[in-house]
């Protein structure tokens, strides 16, 4: 089965993107994961934005943001239903706004070596945790606690886990 990874930014300008492609430094400010859905014909898109977690169609997606990147994992149909499975459960939690600025908090004391103790999650998904959270499943290792992550972290993953994979 073939899983696809992928980087969006919107196509109107919104300062919220904006500043995550600036802070870090992609052309993109988005990250998703999608499969082709061949009962309903359609490539089904799962994400946190827009308030919460949720799915929606690639057409839909494609309305609003530009793809910029696309990479393919291969998983067995045992990682596809445990996926679906925690998809579906995660399926309307809360987007975590909040989240976006502790990214930035570590990133600074990250970059300052000022550890960072008083962090903490709390509830809500943001995208590149959600997108964390699915790959950890299909093995995914991240330096740092999911909810702390950007999406670039994410695309470093993937190219991992594809290279790994010999599709690299």
């Amino acid at each position: 089965m073939k899983l696809l990874i992928g980087f969006s930014r919107p196509k109107s300008w919104k300062i919220g993107a904006e500043l995550i492609k600036w802070w870090i430094r992609k052309p993109y400010s988005h990250v998703f994961v999608c499969w082709k859905s061949e009962r309903f014909s359609q490539v089904l898109v799962y994400h946190a934005a827009h308030g919460s977690v949720h799915f929606l169609s690639m057409d839909r997606l494609r309305k609003e943001n530009d793809v910029v990147g696309l990479y393919q994992l291969d998983i067995t149909e045992e990682q596809y239903t445990a996926l679906v499975s925690k998809c579906i459960a995660l399926a309307g939690e809360n987007y975590g706004y909040v989240k976006l600025l502790k990214i930035a908090v570590k990133d600074v004391c990250d970059l300052l070596s000022i550890q960072c103790k008083m962090i903490e999650n709390d509830r809500g998904y943001i995208c590149s945790e959600l997108l964390a959270e699915l790959l950890m499943q299909l093995g995914a290792q991240f330096d740092r606690p999911a909810f702390l992550l950007r999406p670039d972290h994410i695309e470093q993953a993937v190219v991992s886990m594809a290279a790994k994979e010999g599709v690299l």
